[in-house]
């Protein structure tokens, strides 16, 4: 069966997928709204911030619950011995907003590249698979472009608005940035994101048109962009895996070409390799950054840092085993076991920053321009290492 790998990934997510519907929905059932908002207005830090009328009428459903609850704190807003079925709420959270937007990106990619497969062997004339490669490749770099275009200045235009923001609003909205204040207003109102810029509480103008701006940017033009980077990007993609396109061949051919015959060849390498110190560098700064720049005031700030520390050498090991292979003398694929580095790195850094800033945000600094910044041009540049390594190594 041609390209097997491929149908046998869309099957493994679709099955994922209604996994994951099938847990959300059996446990979602089980989440009392009402009880967990009482629990909230008699324990939580920001009790007297909001009017809880205004957002039983807006909450009621488990999942605009937890929408609400993980956009102020992550999980530590989920988690309480006063909360009726915590763990019911984490699970539930977890995989209706995480899991299951994740996996759907997922079968969304893969379905377009199965629909791109399919139709390239429809296809007589090599120009025209040629042309279809080109038009993907082009729309994929704008679509790329455009969406990191819109995510800066989105991010600078709320992160611009936290001073300001705060000052505008009560003095209890101090220890929280402007994503979780916004999360704040916008269930205080009528329930939508723009609903909650024209709450009366709001009254400084800038601040208004700074986060109607932003929200413009980040919630109408970049899924539309992301839409488009998966659309041109499974052209490109589709017709690159297929066996009408002879550099997927030579890729692959590439990876597993030998080329170490000793130590001092493999350090050379490595130290002249761009890509792995691009990669390398992005990842140190994920580690120190929220990695062990936080504070430290409870139990799970600490293990925050000990978990870090452990994967160190866990992110390079790749690398290690190639060294202590150099080392004996024993030849192996150098091109390959760089691309899993480059991979495993790459990993490693949307991962820390992704699961510490949004899953653990209540454990780290709540600084907006800190904590939106830094995952963006981390996990961007990061991902423009793993890209150069793939498309600009030599072939």
């Amino acid at each position: 069966m041609r390209h097997k790998n491929t149908y046998t990934g869309a099957i493994v997510i679709t099955v994922l997928l209604l996994i994951g519907f099938i847990v959300a929905g059996t446990v979602g059932h089980s989440i009392n709204v009402n009880a967990i908002l009482d629990a909230k207005e008699k324990n939580a830090s920001w009790s007297n911030l909001v009017d809880f009328d205004a957002l039983r009428n807006n909450i009621t459903t488990p999942l605009s619950l937890s929408f609400f609850l993980f956009g102020i704190g992550g999980l530590g807003e989920l988690v309480g011995n006063e909360i009726q079925n915590w763990f019911g709420l984490v699970v539930f959270t977890i995989t209706s907003i995480v899991v299951i937007p994740l996996l759907l990106t997922l079968f969304v990619c893969y379905l377009s590249v199965v629909i791109v497969l399919y139709s390239v062997e429809f296809l007589r004339r090599d120009s025209e698979v040629r042309r279809v490669k080109m038009i993907g490749k082009w729309g994929m770099y704008v679509s790329f472009g455009l969406a990191l275009l819109f995510t800066f200045i989105g991010i600078a235009l709320f992160a611009s608005t936290e001073s300001g923001l705060k000052n505008d609003l009560d003095e209890g909205f101090k220890n929280y940035d402007t994503f979780a204040i916004t999360t704040f207003l916008t269930h205080m109102t009528n329930g939508t994101v723009f609903g909650g810029l024209n709450s009366p509480l709001l009254s400084d103008s800038n601040v208004i048109a700074n986060l109607k701006g932003g929200m413009a940017l980040l919630v109408v033009l970049l899924p539309i962009t992301i839409i488009c980077l998966i659309a041109f990007g499974s052209m490109y993609i589709g017709v690159f895996v297929s066996k009408r396109e002879s550099k997927s061949s030579r890729f692959f051919n590439w990876l597993k070409n030998i080329r170490i015959d000793s130590l001092r060849e493999y350090v050379g390498l490595n130290l002249r390799n761009p890509w792995i110190w691009i990669t390398s560098i992005t990842f140190m700064i994920t580690i120190i950054i929220p990695g062990f720049a936080h504070p430290y005031t409870t139990l799970t700030q600490i293990l925050i840092s000990a978990v870090n520390i452990f994967v160190i050498p866990l992110a390079f090991s790749p690398m290690i085993v190639g060294f202590f292979m150099a080392k004996a003398i024993k030849r192996f694929n150098y091109n390959l076991l760089m691309f899993v580095q480059i991979l495993v790195l790459l990993a490693f850094t949307w991962a820390i920053q992704i699961n510490l800033w949004v899953f653990f945000k209540d454990s780290m600094y709540q600084i907006s321009w800190l904590s939106a910044f830094l995952p963006f041009i981390t996990c961007s540049i990061s991902l423009v290492g793993a890209f150069g390594f793939v498309k600009f190594s030599d072939k």
